[in-house]
């Protein structure tokens, strides 16, 4: 829940093109959990405050716009413009529902602590996936029913800073678009009889949007991300209205921008992978682009279901080597990781559960390490340190390694699945780790599903 709210606090970041303003920040927290918190903003800002029996005061140096101020186990949403002199009161075993704000600068913040509060109690993401697919109709009331409270409580805060008030109201219809946009991807906009009325909502507020607006798309982080998501969506579904919107685009920079945010769904990622690289190809007259992005498909189509793994023999734990032929025969589940990686870290513990799970089955479990040859001790030192059993590899040259190559690996932790021939079951596959409804972490059940679907079959 957390990874989420944190989300929600850079999609509410609208930044504003200015000078440094000096604001006076200060505060007291009950039952801190850290000896400091930090604030984070636009460009990349980042302030660090020592806590003193609890409390803190400091004087910033900052661009009037959004911020987030976390105590480094939980956050919220800031916001700061000259002048201010705020201060902020809470208890951590109450974070959200404890916050209280003084001073000038007051009134604004504590919108923001009440519309951040909303969110974590009313969090859309969480609903729809307990509620699982759901038609357009009742997707598009739950979000405007979700809207119409946040809009509520902005109207009865009346607000004196209206330039504030307006701005907030920007920011709830945009996540609104984007959320709308990212959930039901490009079904909503192939204008299909069953989702005509998701799609005239979504394709009258695609017309209240300023194409030629350079300034707001280049600071508006939440304006960008719905341009995008709205092209993207409307591209691949090849909606005559956004291919024309696309043609007619003025801006250089944010045709191509929209350009770029569609190859990047070229990737593992993609429900659809022909359709994202058909309308790459629908709208993309760069011969060097179109090369780049097409050497990527076909290696991803090449890694298709079925189809041979790439070959790969790599050092392992023991100092010797093993090989993809070493272990055919068995079912293989791969993670491709790295020491100085976090969200690799915290796969290991589950990856482990599931290696004692099935200890005394036909399958295999392979890490290879893509750290720096240079840095083979803290790949030693982790697997003696966290115990990681299986087959333990480091591959040869880190990020240049031929598997990292093979399987167009562009983040890690990936996981691999391979059958018991060295055919590919999947090229991405889930995680040993995931996150229930609660936002808790627990082991995969539909992964321990597809082992056992496979090692019965065989």
């Amino acid at each position: 829940m957390r990874i989420i709210l944190v989300a929600f606090t850079l999609m509410l970041s609208t930044l504003f093109i200015g000078q440094n303003q000096v604001v006076k920040f200060s505060g007291c927290i009950e039952n801190p959990n850290h000896k400091e918190v930090k604030i984070y903003g636009p460009n990349r800002y980042k302030k660090v405050i020592k806590l003193s029996e609890g409390c803190f005061s400091d004087t910033l140096m900052v661009v009037k716009g959004s911020y987030s101020f976390s105590d480094g186990n939980e956050s919220t949403a800031l916001y700061f413009a000259p002048g201010y002199d705020l201060k902020i009161s809470l208890n951590t075993e109450q974070f959200d529902e404890t916050i209280k704000y003084e001073g000038v600068g007051a009134e604004n913040n504590t919108y923001l602590a009440k519309i951040y509060l909303y969110n974590e109690q009313n969090n859309l993401n969480t609903l729809y996936s307990k509620k699982g697919p759901m038609n357009p109709d009742k997707f598009l009331k739950l979000q405007l029913k979700y809207d119409d409270g946040a809009l509520k409580i902005l109207e009865e805060m009346s607000l004196s800073d209206k330039e504030f008030e307006n701005n907030q109201k920007e920011i709830i219809r945009l996540s609104s678009l984007n959320l709308i946009l990212n959930q039901l991807n490009v079904d909503v906009l192939t204008e299909k009889g069953e989702k005509l009325k998701l799609t005239k909502h979504l394709l009258a507020e695609f017309n209240k949007l300023n194409l030629s607006d350079t300034v707001l798309f280049e600071t508006n982080r939440t304006y960008r991300a719905v341009v995008n998501s709205f092209f993207r969506c409307g591209l691949v579904a090849k909606n005559s209205v956004f291919i024309k919107a696309y043609n007619n685009l003025s801006m250089l920079s944010v045709k191509d921008d929209v350009k770029k945010n569609l190859a990047r769904y070229i990737s593992f990622r993609t429900d659809d992978l022909d359709s994202y690289f058909n309308a790459l190809n629908l709208i993309s007259t760069d011969s060097s682009f179109i090369e780049n992005y097409t050497q990527n498909y076909n290696k991803i189509k090449a890694l298709s279901k079925g189809n041979p793994s790439p070959y790969f023999e790599y050092k392992n734990y023991k100092g010797a080597t093993t090989s993809l032929a070493d272990l055919k025969g068995k079912l293989i589940y791969i993670d491709i990781w790295a020491t100085w990686c976090g969200p690799c870290k915290s796969q290991i513990p589950y990856l482990g559960k599931l290696e004692e799970r099935f200890h005394d089955q036909n399958i295999e479990f392979v890490s290879i390490s893509i750290d720096s040859p240079k840095d083979e001790d803290k790949w030693i030192a982790m697997i003696e340190d966290k115990q990681m059993g299986g087959i333990q590899l480091m591959a040869d040259k880190a990020w240049k390694s031929s598997i990292v190559k093979d399987y167009v690996i562009k983040g890690i932790p990936r996981f691999i699945l391979l059958d018991q021939k060295g055919n590919i079951i999947d090229a991405n596959s889930t995680r040993p780790m995931v996150y229930n409804s609660k936002g808790e972490e627990e082991v995969n059940e539909e992964l321990i599903k597809k082992f056992n679907e496979y090692l019965e079959s065989n």
